[in-house]
């Protein structure tokens, strides 16, 4: 006897994954020096990190972040303390990137990056999301040095996103890094 099912699957579109943005208190390079992020308006010349200023085409803000990562201050280029989100990328240009990878840039999640100069969550603390659109996908300075990516919606960034392995392993082939412990796992 051969059973004939027949399930319904109702037709959906999903929504775009919204790309992390900045956490208010951020600053960002503009023609006119370092701003923090929550006065950035449309129009706003930002600098980024393969295309000089580039203009802020949107600017939204997001649900408050309640899971927020640091990169304290000397780290990765930061001049002081910097809050990101837990999904967000940072930059990482070191010549070990183009002796594993074969490129000058990389993106490497925060979360993976736990322990690499202090780099730690940060528990019981949310903080207001401000996330400026441009044209293109960029990676923005912030914190006078620190690289943050800054991916469009719903697209994939041409940058090379490294997954949690591949950026454990990049840190241990960095010979400024010093032993820290993994403390995401």
């Amino acid at each position: 006897m051969h059973l004939k099912h027949q399930t319904a699957f109702a037709q959906f579109t999903a929504a775009p994954k919204l790309q992390p943005g900045l956490i208010a208190g951020t600053l960002v390079e503009t023609p006119n020096g370092w701003t923090r992020v929550e006065d950035v308006s449309v129009g706003t010349q930002v600098a980024t990190f393969d295309g000089g200023f580039r203009p802020v085409t949107q600017v939204t803000r997001q649900p408050d972040a309640d899971a927020l990562w640091c990169v304290p201050g000397g780290t990765l280029g930061a001049c002081s303390d910097l809050l990101v989100e837990a999904d967000q990328h940072l930059a990482l240009t070191h010549t070990a990137c183009r002796r594993l990878f074969g490129l000058p840039v990389v993106l490497a999640p925060v979360s993976a990056l736990t322990g690499h100069g202090g780099i730690h969550r940060v528990p019981g603390k949310s903080a207001p999301v401000h996330r400026l659109h441009f044209a293109e996908d960029e990676i923005l300075w912030t914190q006078t040095g620190a690289l943050i990516h800054a991916g469009l919606d719903g697209h994939d960034s041409p940058y090379r996103k490294l997954g949690y392995g591949e950026t454990r392993a990049l840190l241990l082939m960095m010979p400024d890094h010093t032993y820290a412990p993994d403390l995401a796992a």
